[in-house]
């Protein structure tokens, strides 16, 4: 019996089949329809069992009747299916081959084998799977969408636009078609067509809480703060533990100038995800505002090294307040965090733990960045510093020597971009040929301060525009940062993105001028300078434009004071 998708589901339910066991969900994994639907009883069961959410049941009667008739197809692609939908593959793969062996013209076979090697992040095999299966039935409308997600999980935008297009032609209701083609669109700098397809998902969906994040995303790049803070907090209410959604709530509400709410929720995700290792790794309570006048506290943190530098600096505060501090840093920042904070206990950070961080006479511990609930409640409470770290004088000097020997001129550091591009950061970050009104400053010595691998990036400029940008092979730039800071300080500037490169001259109180995307980051808390660092100076720039405008503005700017320096 040939079933179409609209037919009532022979299952038994009031749903039609394309609803019911005909039904393939969006952003999932499961199987498509099965063609010819046989008419006894045990296959009917087991689509029963399927129905009712009892997989291991509906297997074990597909394999019942595979031991008595092998030549089952049906039974074969729905035991495929439920492998798949379970977690496992091996079992899924071996179930689809079987059947592509031996009906090679079924699409849903090679569709939903398709499946399983996407879930087992074998991308390419899986594309090629899914473009056999719209090869034999092009209005296979799982199979385009299922090839979208795995071109967007390849970062092949211009590969999966179309794909998400087809399926729409085949399904135009199908919510999470739209809501995908809103991420293409989005990655693709197409903001205002990604906004479109992100409200039709929710108009099909109202309870589409990733749909209502991503808006609020947008939104939120376009300024409309009450209305981005609005969609995720309708992403929260629809699904309390969706970390996305209560990250985007921390630099919604930090820019309104919601401090306190904003540094509750940009705690709440990143517990959630390491709460494992929260209930184990230290036996202090948390520090929730008491009195420290007695006590010694342990702060700690966890995250980017730009925000290690830039919330240590609440780290004179929370010593001024307790009668000890000890704060435990990654091994790499030791050095430099006990110069600057000379009156704090500084340990590094170990696997197991350093003893001394579970001592009996720490009274609480805190994260870094939870310290500023009750330190940093309002954009006023930012203090104004000359640098609150602190680097070696003699390396400073050392480095000053050694940029003199370059010739006379500014001596400015740079940084172009993050050492991990996602395709999220590289809207944020700049590439290094959309430099050359920079690079063309005259009587400038450019100095790299990049961390990660660039030396291809760096040869190229040097050719292209006749720079010439100095770097030397004795200085890790990833690993020293004490030997860096003496470095920072010794520089006259230093130009770069939202990297920790841009964090370490503010933190030492030199200057810098950040190339910032606006609104994109609770960096500057909705200020038009960044209350963290009074000696950085921001160059915005908005989400829907390039970086064009932003860097001649630095370029006519550092060319203003470069003849200063002789």
């Amino acid at each position: 019996m040939k079933l179409g998708r609209n037919d009532p589901c022979p299952c038994g339910s009031d749903k039609r089949y394309k609803q019911c066991c005909g039904n393939w969900t969006t952003g999932t994994s499961i199987g498509s329809t099965l063609g010819d639907v046989p008419t006894h009883q045990p296959f009917q069961s087991a689509l029963q069992h399927l129905h009712a959410g009892r997989l291991q049941e509906a297997g074990v009667i597909c394999r019942q009747i595979l031991s008595v008739d092998p030549s089952h197809l049906d039974a074969l692609q729905l035991l495929g299916r439920i492998a798949c939908q379970t977690g496992n593959f091996s079992e899924a793969i071996e179930c689809l081959n079987d059947l592509i062996r031996r009906d090679p013209s079924n699409p849903d076979a090679h569709s939903n084998l398709g499946n399983a090697l996407k879930d087992m992040n074998r991308l390419d095999e899986a594309a090629a799977c899914y473009q056999k299966a719209v090869s034999l039935k092009p209005d296979l409308a799982e199979a385009y969408f299922n090839l979208g997600l795995v071109f967007r999980r390849l970062n092949k935008f211009d590969e999966a636009l179309p794909c998400f297009h087809k399926t729409l032609s085949i399904e135009p209701d199908l919510a999470g078609a739209h809501y995908n083609l809103g991420v293409v669109l989005r990655a693709q700098g197409k903001q205002e067509e990604a906004v479109e397809h992100y409200r039709k998902a929710i108009s099909l969906k109202p309870d589409f809480a990733e749909a209502h994040n991503n808006l609020g995303v947008i939104l939120q790049g376009q300024k409309k703060l009450d209305e981005a803070l609005a969609c995720y907090q309708t992403a929260v209410s629809l699904k309390p533990d969706y970390a996305d959604a209560h990250c985007n709530l921390a630099p919604a509400f930090l820019m309104l100038g919601d401090l306190r709410n904003g540094w509750e929720e940009s705690e709440y995700f990143w517990f959630k995800e390491n709460a494992s290792v929260l209930e184990t790794r230290f036996p202090q309570p948390w520090w929730q505002g008491e009195s420290l006048q007695d006590k010694t506290i342990l702060v700690w943190d966890a995250q980017g090294l730009g925000d290690k530098l830039r919330f240590a600096s609440l780290i004179p505060d929370i010593s001024r307040l307790a009668k000890h501090c000890v704060f435990e840093c990654e091994p790499r920042l030791e050095k430099l965090f006990a110069r600057s904070f000379p009156t704090v206990e500084v340990i590094p950070r170990n696997i197991p733990p350093h003893p001394r961080a579970a001592s009996d006479d720490i009274a609480f511990q805190s994260r870094a960045l939870r310290l500023a609930r009750w330190l940093r409640p309002t954009v006023e409470s930012f203090p104004k510093h000359d640098g609150y770290l602190k680097a070696d004088p003699a390396r400073i000097a050392h480095w000053r020597q050694r940029l003199a020997n370059l010739g006379p001129g500014l001596k400015v550091g740079i940084s172009w971009r993050s050492g991990t591009m996602t395709c999220e950061r590289a809207r944020v970050h700049t590439r290094i040929e959309q430099w050359e009104p920079i690079f063309r400053v005259p009587g400038v010595a450019f100095i790299n301060l990049f961390y990660g691998e660039c030396r291809e990036e760096l040869e190229q400029a040097e050719w292209q525009f006749g720079v010439h940008i100095h770097r030397w092979d004795d200085l890790d730039l990833k690993n020293d940062l004490d030997e860096i800071a003496a470095l920072t300080m010794a520089l006259d500037l230093t130009i770069s993105t939202g990297t920790a490169v841009c964090d370490m001259p503010g933190a030492l109180g030199k200057p810098v001028w950040h190339l910032h995307q606006r609104y994109y980051a609770w960096d500057d808390l909705g200020q038009d300078y960044m209350p963290w660092y009074p000696s950085m100076r921001l160059f915005y720039r908005d989400e829907n434009e390039d970086w064009t405008r932003v860097i001649d503005t630095v370029a006519n700017e550092l060319r203003q004071i470069s003849g200063t320096k002789s």
